[in-house]
């Protein structure tokens, strides 16, 4: 189903393909279509090797058509820090 401008309770998964279980920080910085940037704090999935974001229409807001530019973001106890690639969400009107 695809995600649609002002949906609450949809589940955006990122998956990273590495193990993120020494992750202290997990989050999504983002790029909206019309350029304005952000960022919403994710949690880890159930496979430890993805991250998950979950709209709620206030903290998490898909309020914008088009194309949006997400990128997970990531710090590990180890002292590692830094982006994951950067992926395109499509979001339609509502």
């Amino acid at each position: 189903m695809p995600v649609q401008s002002g949906d609450i309770g949809t589940v955006i998964v990122i998956a990273l393909n590495v193990s993120i279980a020494d992750a202290s920080v997990l989050r999504v910085d983002y790029k909206k279509p019309s350029g304005r940037t952000g960022t919403w704090s994710a949690q880890a999935g159930q496979d430890g090797a993805s991250i998950v974001v979950v709209t709620d229409g206030a903290n998490v807001s898909v309020d914008e058509r088009g194309v949006w530019l997400l990128q997970p973001y990531l710090e590990f106890t180890s002292g590692w820090k830094g982006h994951g690639t950067t992926m395109k969400l499509q979001v339609g009107d509502a």
